[in-house]
């Protein structure tokens, strides 16, 4: 058996199905390298108006982290996600792991912003010790993972004093629509649209930094008309996406 056929024996799905899920998950993988480029690119800028600046490269290899834990548990689930499997609905180690390293760098990222504050360590070090209570208790499960990225998208406003960082509220809209689809209809098409959306908040924190180095923003205005338009298209779409027939699964052979 070659390596190729190694990797689709671990895979329930095929042909461009498979590029298109897979794809994505690389696209998850890569992303945060937007923060590092910022981070690096605006060094000067930074280093004036964040306590701890170097921790964003820390902060971005950490979602880089929580991405590859993510396709860990996706290749134990054969990449075909159903409500009960750990990548949607079920508790698994990978799963686990890849939330958990996602939150250490939204932590790593608020102490970066403004790591001198008390309350900002007190707020990473409690919520962070949360999350694995509530994730194998499965009781408000992603709540410390939430309020963490909230506090970040806070601070990062309060800094760089662009709110662009509130479109994460259209982002984690979206992630929940597609996701809430993908596991109500089986279409396994929607797998790759929930990573792409879900992963794509890591680009807000970039965005905001690079205004707030030019000395511009995006109105408020703007962030509204984003977020309404972004509900008005969720509206639109959840007849059509709900109507998707599953997609076909290949059993392993033999």
């Amino acid at each position: 058996m070659s390596g190729v056929q190694r990797v689709l024996a671990d895979m329930d799905i095929r042909g461009p199905l498979a590029v298109w899920v897979l794809a994505a998950h690389f696209y998850a993988l890569l992303v945060p390298m937007a923060l590092i480029w910022a981070a690096w690119r605006h060094a000067d800028y930074l280093s004036t108006v964040c306590d701890y600046p170097g921790l964003l490269y820390f902060g971005a290899a950490w979602f880089s982290t929580g991405s590859a834990f993510e396709v860990a548990q996706n290749t134990m689930d054969r990449w075909y996600l159903t409500p009960e499997v750990p990548s949607a609905n079920g508790v698994g180690m990978c799963d686990f792991l890849s939330y958990w390293f996602v939150g250490f760098g939204q932590a790593l990222i608020a102490i970066a912003i403004a790591g001198d504050s008390w309350w900002v360590w007190l707020a990473a070090v409690v919520l962070l010790a949360a999350f694995p209570f509530t994730y194998f208790k499965q009781v408000a499960v992603h709540a410390p993972i939430g309020l963490m990225g909230l506090i970040v998208a806070v601070l990062a406003w309060l800094t760089f004093g662009d709110p662009v960082v509130f479109l994460m509220f259209a982002q984690i809209g979206l992630t929940l629509f597609f996701f809430a689809a993908l596991l109500n209809t089986g279409a396994q098409l929607l797998h790759g649209f929930t990573t792409i959306v879900a992963s794509s908040g890591a680009l807000l924190l970039p965005w905001a930094i690079v205004n707030g180095a030019k000395g511009q923003q995006l109105s408020w205005l703007t962030v509204v008309v984003i977020l309404v338009a972004t509900a008005i298209a969720a509206g639109l779409l959840r007849g059509p996406l709900n109507r998707l027939s599953p997609s076909p699964r290949v059993q392993p052979a033999g």
